[in-house]
């Protein structure tokens, strides 16, 4: 499953691995987890196409990779490593196949509940569902 992909190329980058260590999340962040630590859930998936009357598999996802830290630096650096390993990404990750992905979005935030600093980078990701 392309949420698998996602989790191995977060965990496995050297870059991003170095700046967070394993702690990686899908969906939400464990309660009272050391910072820095990552964030990420699909938002959307579309673009399914159909030829000849056949699904092909293919499908583009959306996927928002929350970058948390103690410092806007710090939480900018780990952005730029998660922009690092997925803009131009493509390949084949355990069944997934990634035709190509792009960073499409960041931005600089707040979480004013976890009084924590946070930039969410939104990576689409245009993959053969399996």
């Amino acid at each position: 499953m392309i949420h698998e992909a996602v989790y191995s190329r977060l965990k496995n980058n050297a870059g991003v691995s170095a700046l967070v260590g394993a702690r990686v999340y899908p969906v939400k962040g464990e309660q009272a987890v050391t910072l820095p630590y990552i964030v990420y859930s699909r938002i959307s998936v579309y673009g399914r196409e159909i030829s000849h009357g056949n699904t092909t598999k293919a499908a583009k996802s959306r996927f928002q990779i929350d970058c948390y830290a103690k410092t806007p630096t710090q939480a900018a650096q780990i952005s730029e490593a998660v922009v690092a390993a997925f803009h131009g990404w493509k390949g084949t990750l355990g069944s997934e196949k990634i035709f190509i992905s792009q960073v499409v979005d960041t931005q600089d935030a707040f979480d004013l509940d976890t009084n924590e600093y946070v930039v969410p980078v939104d990576v689409e990701i245009f993959h053969k569902e399996g």
